[in-house]
């Protein structure tokens, strides 16, 4: 399987979101005219933040490519690309030296997303005249002939794309002064011009071999390194711009991966087990004290950061900590310890002086109501395949009647067996289960409050006392309950004998997972332990990566029950179909956050959209349990609707992430003559016939719409880009 590739991991969140709201309008999804989806759609269907969506769109806008009319939404410019043209020359030769190299960026963009449009649709028969191009921009030995060659050439890729604003759009942003300054400095130096050459000999074989990742990867790395010769200030050198930095990781990955290499080499030597990487879909039942208040703001700078992939807390710019107003409602405990925090204030207005403790009492008197089989048989009509319950989390309270008690509070854990009675429930229903455990994070020892972001991942209670409850309590979890998933939360008390402890496990679980957070914050001239699977909260990926891998977020934006959430701050149905398509094409499994409320009763607004996630499973379960990813993960149909794939039993599944219409070709997909194809969607066969971008496909009539189309074919066409 191919790893992500270096251009794709050193983009910013903004940029990729700008690259493919970008590739949308280059595709005609919307068109000139046409409203852009909402943010928060957007959003999900593109994996990054709102913010990140917003940041983009408003670069798009202040270009004239977008225009925002107030109150109802973001539209494509109507403009012709002419007049956009026009437009932007006169603003130009204004705009300050900030303005000019965000300019150039956006240019790289553009230059990317005309080259990758052209693999996948271009007229083969043209690209001899690309080859007359790069000979004369090579023969050239004036920068002026360089230049305008040059130009001529990516004009000439821009109208193979078949979308004449992107064209435009990067004629206008490229000023020929500093395109001929460019390479007056690229022919100085006389290697910048050979990388230069070789740049084009790349994207015109990436043309010719239909291969629009690397056509999109090239062209925009040519067009970045152009941009930095024309800068007389220029430190960086061309090479350079070629090999983009790697990204920030989420606290739990960058933390797991800062143990040592042998740590990652001995995970990729025991693989997932099958059932795991078969299952796709799993739920994570936040239910303990929190659940009785269940209340905190409905604050998203969290989520957005989780989102991004960014770890970096918001120290010394005068911005609020994200933690003092963080939206998760099991950290109630904490929030409440911040004085003068939103959680503060409510809890003063509500409860006066009670403690935390106080909700021992109403949280005990619902259990005897509280029955698990209503939660299995939700969680089965969902079409999850596997459940994890918390059964301790930072708050230290135990769900489970415990032979290791609290050694200074006395009753810190339920009587009843929660983990016990839910275990049987849902193994009775059919699913894995699994336990959730907070090993490195337990208020009722130490580190209450912790007020910054950057401090989450280090407030391990310190001490031997300390490490030897919580490996007493995983012994016991793991003779009494079991679990096929060993889910471990805020790393792990260091100098514990962990090899040992996932030795015994595997030894009484063969097929049992390990996830990656026991790694969090781990001492890295300890012993090398491996872990199954990488387990990020929010973060999507947009790469096929070798390794298992789960993302994990709630249907809501808690993960513990928010008596505030509303209908906007949940998932639908459609979007949870979405997203699980988008992260299995990827290879990964999504594990839903589901937030019983203050009964122990999974709130109506989470059952509508798990039960409707359920639906279509059970119509389309196929393409989805079982399934592996194709070489490529995603792609669009040539109107814009976005693409992912999946395969299994010599089958490939195309699913169609919007409406189709009555034909449907997607981008640089060729089938053989003798191809079968199903609409598992209409239940019913699909003619196809040759075209000139790819197959064309005529989809039967739908009675009732759906959120994701997909198509069954066999046998399983060549590679998308191959």
């Amino acid at each position: 399987m191919p790893d992500d590739n270096l251009h794709e991991a050193g983009k910013s969140t903004a940029a990729r979101a700008l690259e493919q709201i970008l590739g949308l309008i280059a595709h005609g999804a919307p068109g000139p005219g046409k409203q852009l989806p909402t943010e928060r759609e957007l959003a999900l269907q593109l994996g990054v933040s709102r913010g990140s969506v917003r940041e983009a769109t408003s670069a798009l806008v202040s270009l004239g490519v977008l225009d925002a009319r107030h109150g109802s939404g973001v539209y494509v410019t109507s403009l012709e690309p002419e007049h956009l043209t026009a437009g932007l020359r006169l603003v130009l030769p204004v705009a300050g030296e900030a303005a000019a190299a965000e300019l150039m960026a956006v240019q790289a963009m553009l230059e990317g997303s005309a080259a990758g449009l052209a693999a996948a649709r271009g007229d083969i028969q043209r690209l001899d005249e690309l080859s007359v191009l790069a000979d004369q921009v090579a023969a050239a030995a004036a920068p002026r002939a360089a230049a305008a060659a040059d130009r001529a050439l990516h004009r000439l890729i821009a109208d193979l794309a078949g979308n004449s604003m992107l064209g435009a759009l990067a004629d206008a942003l490229v000023r020929l002064d500093t395109h001929v300054a460019a390479w007056r400095e690229a022919l100085r130096d006389g290697g910048s011009a050979q990388g230069l050459h070789a740049d084009h000999a790349a994207i015109i074989g990436a043309l010719r071999a239909r291969d629009p990742e690397a056509a999109r990867a090239r062209a925009a790395a040519h067009s970045a390194t152009l941009a930095a010769l024309s800068r007389k200030d220029a430190a960086v050198a061309p090479a350079a711009l070629s090999r983009p930095r790697r990204q920030s990781r989420p606290p739990t990955e960058q933390a797991a991966t800062g143990a040592s290499r042998e740590i990652a080499a001995d995970t990729a030597a025991r693989p997932a087990p099958d059932w795991y990487r078969d299952a796709k879909l799993g739920v994570l039942v936040h239910w303990g004290l929190y659940s009785i208040p269940g209340w905190a703001p409905l604050d998203e700078t969290l989520v957005e950061l989780l989102t991004d992939a960014e770890s970096s807390p918001h120290d010394g710019d005068g911005e609020p900590d994200p933690f003092v107003n963080q939206p998760f409602a099991e950290w109630y405990q904490n929030s409440l310890a911040i004085e003068g925090s939103p959680v503060w204030h409510y809890h003063r207005a509500t409860y006066g002086s009670r403690g935390y403790q106080s909700f021992r009492g109403p949280f005990a008197s619902m259990l005897g109501d509280w029955d698990p089989a209503a939660w299995a048989e939700l969680f089965g009509a969902a079409g999850a395949r596997y459940a994890i319950q918390v059964a301790k989390h930072h708050d230290g309270f135990l769900l489970w009647p415990s032979r290791q008690p609290h050694p200074h509070l006395e009753g810190w854990a339920v009587q009843r067996d929660l983990i016990g009675d839910t275990a049987a429930a849902v193994r009775g229903a059919g699913l894995r289960y699994g336990i959730y455990y907070s090993s490195g994070v337990d208020w009722s020892f130490d580190n209450l409050p912790i007020r910054r972001l950057v401090d989450a991942h280090a407030s391990c209670p310190p001490g031997a006392q300390y490490a030897g409850y919580v490996d007493a309590h995983w012994r016991e979890l793991l003779d009494r309950y079991e679990p096929s998933v060993l889910w471990n939360d805020m790393g792990h008390p260091r100098h514990r004998d962990l090899p040992r402890l996932f030795r015994d496990y595997y030894r009484k679980v063969p097929d049992g997972i390990v996830n990656d957070r026991f790694m969090i914050g781990a001492d890295p001239a300890g012993p090398a332990v491996a872990t199954d699977v990488e387990t990020p909260n929010f973060a999507r990926r947009h790469a096929l990566r070798a390794g298992a891998w789960e993302m994990v977020r709630p249907v809501g934006i808690s993960f513990g029950w928010n008596r505030q959430e509303s209908e906007e701050h949940t998932l639908s149905g459609g979007q949870l179909v979405r997203l699980l398509i988008d992260v299995i094409s990827k290879d990964g499994n999504l594990l839903l956050g589901v937030s019983p409320d203050d009964r122990g009763q999974v709130p109506q607004l989470q059952q509508r959209s798990l039960r409707a996630l359920g639906a279509w499973l059970e119509r389309h379960g196929e393409a989805v349990y079982g399934t592996r990813p194709w070489t490529r993960a995603e792609s669009t149909t040539v109107d814009g609707v976005p693409v992912r794939f999946t395969t299994k039993d010599g089958d490939l599944y195309v699913h169609l992430l919007g409406a189709a219409g009555r034909q449907v070709v997607v981008d640089g997909l060729y089938l053989q003559s003798r191809s079968r194809v199903h609409d598992l969607t209409a239940g019913r066969a699909v003619q196809h016939m040759p075209g000139r971008h790819g197959a064309v496909f005529e989809m039967p009539e739908l009675l009732d719409p759906a959120p994701v189309r997909v198509l069954r074919i066999h046998p399983c066409p060549p590679p998308i880009d191959g």
